[in-house]
């Protein structure tokens, strides 16, 4: 039992193996060498026959895929450009981030030589000097 044929958007009804030319007779093969593969057999396809609304119909969607794919490719662009800003933005805080934390290290450096010389001076006010 065959299933039954579909109707196709562009070829109307019937399947894509209804458009296939069946030999009446097997196909005979050249195995020499040089010979081609198989040789080609005459190729007698129906012409598609479209109506106008199908016609219409499929240069729409066309368009609404043209269209679709320029929004995208807007919205790519737009994409990297914002991802270029982020990363602008992301190197800056990234460069404050080290600025803050050299000048945490000099002023932990600033303090820690204030630290040692107030204690010299302790020392020297209580009479105790280092040998340093």
């Amino acid at each position: 039992m065959e299933p039954p044929a579909q109707d196709n958007f562009f070829w109307g009804s019937g399947t894509w193996l209804d458009l296939l030319p069946v030999p009446d007779e097997p196909v005979p093969l050249d195995l020499s060498p040089g010979a081609a593969a198989l040789p080609a057999p005459p190729v007698d396809l129906p012409v598609p026959t479209h109506s106008h609304d199908q016609i219409e119909s499929m240069k729409n969607v066309l368009i609404l895929m043209c269209t679709r794919m320029d929004k995208l490719e807007t919205a790519m662009g737009e994409m990297t450009r914002t991802n270029s800003r982020v990363g602008d933005v992301l190197n800056q805080v990234l460069e404050a981030i080290n600025q803050t934390k050299d000048s945490i290290e000099r002023v932990r450096e600033g303090l820690s030589d204030f630290a040692r010389t107030v204690v010299h001076y302790m020392k020297g006010m209580l009479g105790h000097e280092d040998s340093e």
